[in-house]
């Protein structure tokens, strides 16, 4: 936005952080494993059928895939997952879009990535680990915070680890 108020304008622009932190993992990711395929925004597909038509798209932020299966999905928050008492700051919508996510994609591992904050001191990368039954089967959301200063193998080590799929 322009600021023009009085006599003094200003040039002003907007980093969509969001975006760029999706974009950093999976420039990070890709470039760093080496099994399976990563990709972005994708792949593309429906959670339902309306009408015999396809609808309520799903478009992942990142994902693993090795062979015809992924194998792990990644969603990327650039905002704070702690509030200043170490209060868990995830939303619900959050979750039941990685439920959907899971469902969709017949995938067990997901996780939730949040940028960890300078004024942050807990350096565990695992925040919380939430589970779910889903008809005989648990999903766990992983909660995960990272280090943006690391670099790109020791960020790739820390997520694989995370995620547990070092040795797939």
């Amino acid at each position: 936005p322009n600021l023009n108020k009085g006599d003094e304008y200003t040039f002003s622009f907007l980093v969509p952080l969001n975006q760029l932190f999706e974009r950093y993992l999976f420039k990070i990711l890709k470039n760093n494993i080496n099994f399976g395929v990563v990709k972005y925004q994708g792949p593309i597909d429906y959670l339902a059928n309306i009408d015999k038509k396809k609808s309520m798209q799903l478009r992942l932020d990142i994902s693993i895939i090795q062979g015809e299966n992924i194998i792990c999905i990644i969603d990327a928050k650039y905002k704070e997952v702690l509030d200043a008492k170490n209060n868990l700051r995830v939303l619900q919508s959050d979750i039941y879009q990685m439920l959907a996510y899971s469902i969709a994609y017949k995938c067990n591992t997901i996780a939730l990535i949040y940028p960890r904050y300078l004024e942050d001191q807990e350096e565990d990368t695992l925040v919380s680990e939430i589970v779910i039954d889903n008809y005989g089967k648990q999903v766990k959301i992983k909660i995960l915070k990272v280090d943006l200063e690391l670099n790109p193998e020791e960020l790739t080590m820390e997520l694989q680890d995370n995620l547990g799929i070092r040795n797939i």
